[in-house]
């Protein structure tokens, strides 16, 4: 490299590097970074699991709370220590499900249930007034609202009511106490014995309260909607979800947030999605072959029968292209030696060349033409194919 080329090269990355530098401090003066939060609305698991953000609620203040679907807790209820928050009951359940669920409640377990919908409802059909089991198995009664505390909240949007709660008061922002408040949806109310404990009213209608049940309890509401994702941030309804199920320190929180029944296929594809996907392949292949097929097809090959002449010489080609065609030769030599003497014992101390005379008067060959044979490695693709003939004439005498 020349001396000015190299003056060049020094002055163009020097060039270089100021602009670089001069870019980065521009940038660094007349710029900031800042993050920004972007709110894209519920994920995919918030809008399957309504009871998300509760759950996330009480991991944060230290409680073992767990989400769970299905109808798991009418099969295998947990042990009496914990806590159970059902979001829907199902429409129907069996004697058996009533029985082990009484039966784990009685024990000493706590059970947070809400009116299903459509129970006790005037404007429902005659037939879906009935209570739910659950209800009657726990002796809970639930009427719609009369219509004289119903005025009362015709004028909220969608027949939200405020609900005084009989709870602990809670401090505000300029460090004052007031009474917590709560919206319940204006529908049902709860008929109310001595021994249960009330913590939600409206006017005089009582819509949640603390029902005894044997060893355990009952946390029955009209509504539970202070629950879910989106209401959980209003009024003071994380307040309240914390007084009712976030007393217990060493018991479980299960979150049932759909009662719904699993469906065959999603239970194959969370059980087996293996052998699933195996049968939709297995179907799929099926379907294929029995498709007429589309475009040229190439026919099958049926090479003709060849007589023992032109095998001979394919292998033999074969075998010199190969390079083991001494070693096949000689292997085939060692064979037929063999054979002769297995059959005639007399030549058994023979050698090769000895052999070559007494084989020559049984075959009717030339004692050379024998020893060749006999003792001869090919040298050429056709010395494998004569040697082999010999030697096969030789083998069917």
């Amino acid at each position: 490299m020349t001396r000015q080329r190299r003056v060049t090269i020094l002055l163009l990355s020097g060039l270089i590097a100021i602009v670089a530098i001069s870019f980065y401090w521009k940038l660094k003066n007349n710029f900031e970074w800042v993050e920004e939060e972007v709110r894209h609305g519920f994920s995919d698991e918030a809008h399957r699991n309504p009871f998300l953000a509760a759950e996330y609620f009480l991991a944060g203040r230290g409680l073992d709370v767990r989400s769970q679907d299905g109808r798991g807790y009418l099969f295998a209820p947990p042990p009496p220590t914990d806590l159970l928050v059902i979001n829907r009951l199902p429409e129907v359940m069996s004697q058996t499900w009533l029985d082990r669920l009484t039966r784990w409640v009685r024990g000493g377990g706590t059970i947070v249930i809400s009116v299903p919908p459509d129970r006790g409802n005037p404007r429902s059909p005659k037939d879906d007034r009935r209570p739910h089991p659950l209800f009657e198995a726990m002796g809970l009664r639930v009427e719609p609202i009369p219509d004289t505390d119903r005025q009362l909240c015709e004028h909220d949007d969608i027949d939200w009511i405020d609900v005084r709660l009989h709870l602990p008061s809670v401090r505000t922002a300029a460090n004052k106490k007031r009474r917590p408040k709560a919206k319940f949806l204006c529908e049902y109310r709860l008929e109310i014995q001595r021994d249960h404990l009330v913590w939600a009213v409206f006017g005089q209608t009582v819509v949640g309260a603390t029902v005894p049940f044997g060893l355990g309890k009952v946390i029955v509401t009209t509504d539970n909607s202070f629950m879910t994702n989106d209401k959980i941030r209003e009024a003071d309804h994380a307040y309240l979800l914390w007084k009712l199920v976030g007393q217990g320190a060493d018991q479980t929180i299960w979150l049932y947030y759909s009662t719904r029944s699993v469906s065959l296929l999603r239970k194959l594809w969370i059980d087996a999605a293996p052998a699933l996907l195996a049968g939709v392949v297995l179907v799929f292949v099926i379907a294929w072959q029995q498709m007429n097929r589309f475009g040229p097809i190439q026919r099958s090959v049926v090479v003709p029968r060849r007589n023992f002449v032109e095998h001979l010489d394919a292998a033999g080609r074969f075998e010199w292209r190969a390079e083991h065609a001494c070693t096949a030769m000689r292997e085939t030599q060692l064979a037929v030696e063999h054979l002769w003497k297995r059959r005639f014992p007399k030549l058994t101390s023979c050698s090769t060349d000895e052999m070559a005379e007494p084989v020559a008067a049984m075959t009717g060959l030339a004692a050379d033409k024998i020893r060749t044979a006999l003792s001869a490695l090919p040298t050429r693709d056709e010395d494998v194919v004569r040697l082999t003939q010999t030697l096969q004439t030789i083998l069917k005498q």
